[in-house]
């Protein structure tokens, strides 16, 4: 695996240069809109987006040398515990230029996401976004890219006297009614999106009182992930400014339906063309499953990679201890390490292609996460599990063409391969998946451990409707 990222080296002269230049189109741009304060901001092992607010004045000198930032808060839990004591010092934040975003719902202020650097500007181990960008390089070093979105899930709520929260509404999926009563609100967010170049593609309530899901258009997976950020971002400050919250827990109300984060990825070679379908290889059986038959060999090895180490990464895609309640055997997504041909109730679905668009318009959906997961280690964990499918030629089991839910439950634990139900098996996943702990690198591998099992602690033997309101606001 790689320890470093290409172009990051801070001792070369382009680096340098490059990085001047961008800083002074940035300011022009900057002060033509009248920004004072530069939000930048970076996602934590748990997913709290933590920041620094920098004068414009200051701007072009943290943007070449970065702004301090404590190490120890990459060893913080959702509730603010320290985790990792044993991490001290700075590191470096270093905003990336071509996250520059000016945001209308916070007069006068612009936002950029960074990276986290050592002192001397050599990457950060324990930086998720660097570590999905060793991720996608691994990836391309065999000659492959993915395109990616997201299906983001998430509830408008409003805050009691008594503290806890309640839906804005009680509108029905899809309901003309939930669009009314959210609309103002929905089209200011997507005004902003607009104007942070962010590509929305559709948007409706859905199936809970108070849920929305907005589908962002495909893009490379950094701006992907980059873009979820932002998303985020301008949800919650929009909804708070009408006086609402907004939340991507996975299970903030124990009546309404989870919210999920589902992933759809296509799987693209050099000259971008559709890997998922394609002629399979002549050994292959060809009296298996249609479906399976019809993929091409580098999809069944990725899928396959993804689904073998899809224990470990639920620790890391469902990151929460709220993020079990969503795991129910008669959910909508079942909890079982299986897939199927556009088969929505499968954690591992292949998209067909469309009578207009033929094979460029397959793809993968991945419906394992929620909204507290870190996007860079989910999406960087899921393609190291499918470059691992691909350099071991793992095979991929038969897909299955029903819902999970019409078995039994003993048919279900025995043949299915359950995930793992609880934060703290799900770490256990982890701590047992070798490739995913060599992916990560020692440092950011252990420090998230930590991370996760404080959090199983300061959890452990709270009620429902507790846990879910000190998760409501966090994400």
């Amino acid at each position: 695996m790689r320890t470093n990222v290409p172009g990051s080296n801070p001792d070369d002269f382009d680096y340098a240069a490059s990085k001047s230049a961008a800083s002074d189109s940035i300011l022009r741009e900057a002060r033509d809109a009248g920004v004072r304060l530069v939000r930048c901001l970076w996602a934590d092992t748990s997913n709290i987006i933590r920041g620094r607010a920098v004068h414009i004045d200051s701007l072009r000198q943290h943007m070449i040398n970065g702004i301090g930032v404590p190490a120890s808060t990459m060893g913080l839990t959702i509730t603010d515990l320290q985790a990792a004591p044993y991490l001290h010092g700075l590191v470096r934040l270093l905003p990336d230029p071509s996250t520059f975003r000016v945001i209308q719902y916070a007069p006068n202020t612009a936002l950029m996401i960074g990276d986290l650097y050592e002192t001397d500007l050599q990457p950060w181990a324990l930086c998720p976004r660097t570590f999905l960008k060793r991720m996608l390089a691994d990836l391309a070093d065999l000659g492959l890219h993915l395109q990616v979105s997201f299906e983001i899930q998430y509830y408008f709520g409003i805050r009691t006297n008594d503290g806890s929260f309640v839906p804005v509404d009680e509108s029905l999926y899809s309901s003309s009614i939930g669009m009314a009563v959210a609309g103002k609100v929905v089209n200011e967010i997507a005004g902003s999106l607009d104007e942070q170049r962010i590509g929305l593609d559709t948007y409706y309530p859905e199936s809970g009182h108070g849920q929305q899901e907005l589908v962002l258009r495909p893009t490379d997976p950094l701006n992907a992930c980059d873009d979820l950020v932002m998303v985020r971002e301008s949800i919650r400050s929009i909804a708070w400014v009408h006086g609402w919250y907004a939340s991507f827990a996975a299970r903030p109300f124990e009546t309404q339906p989870s919210s999920g984060l589902a992933i759809q990825f296509s799987l693209l070679d050099r000259h971008d063309h559709n890997q998922i379908f394609g002629e399979s290889s002549e050994s292959a059986d060809t009296s298996r499953d249609f479906v399976t038959a019809e993929l091409s060999d580098l999809a069944q090895s990725f899928i396959a990679g993804v689904l073998n180490h899809l224990p470990g990464q639920v620790a890391i895609a469902c990151p929460t201890v709220n993020s079990y309640r969503r795991f129910q055997p008669q959910a909508p997504v079942s909890p079982f390490a299986i897939w199927g041909f556009d088969n929505r109730q499968v954690m591992l679905s292949i998209i067909p292609l469309t009578w207009r668009e033929e094979n460029s318009a397959a793809h993968v959906e991945f419906r394992l996460a929620d909204g507290s997961a870190n996007p860079y280690l989910m999406l960087g964990s899921l393609v190291a599990a499918g470059i691992d499918g691909i350099s071991a030629h793992t095979p991929l089991a038969e897909p299955v063409q029903y819902s999970p839910s019409v078995m039994d439950l003993s048919a279900q634990e025995s043949s299915r391969h359950p995930l793992p139900a609880t934060l703290g098996s799900a770490c256990e996943a982890l701590e047992q998946d070798a490739m995913l702990q060599a992916a990560l690198g020692s440092p950011l591998f252990e420090t998230y451990l930590a991370v996760k099992r404080q959090e199983v602690k300061s959890f452990d033997g709270l009620t429902p409707v507790v846990e879910q309101i000190r998760h409501f606001w966090k994400f």
